[in-house]
């Protein structure tokens, strides 16, 4: 979503299913692989290439995440990822984002 731009990003983290609106979505949805039209790998050094800039060590980033991800076990402050459910049940995807299972999967529920 980053990747997107601000304006889709802020849109779909409050409407995930909005993201069946995007052009590029749309574009996946009808391609046999649809991996690399939604995924930009880059993204995932963002993080650590932005912590590099501001420290100016580039192995600092993966130190204090692991840090920081150790600091939430023994707390018990885990980060909230949001509620857990079954991606893989097309049922339960077709009822939390309608949209979105139209365009993706085989069977609409």
């Amino acid at each position: 979503m980053i990747a997107l731009g601000r304006d889709w990003y802020q849109r779909v983290s409050t409407a995930p299913d909005s993201l069946a609106g995007h052009p590029e979505a749309i574009q996946a949805a009808n391609l046999r692989d649809r991996s690399e039209v939604l995924f930009y790998e880059d993204v995932n050094y963002a993080a650590s290439g932005a912590f590099e800039l501001i420290t100016g060590d580039s192995d600092a980033f993966y130190d204090a995440w692991k840090s920081f991800r150790g600091a939430d076990t023994p707390s018990g402050n885990v980060v909230d990822m949001g509620e857990d459910f079954d991606f893989d049940d097309d049922g339960e995807m077709g009822r939390r984002l309608p949209r979105l299972a139209a365009l993706f999967l085989e069977t609409n529920p």
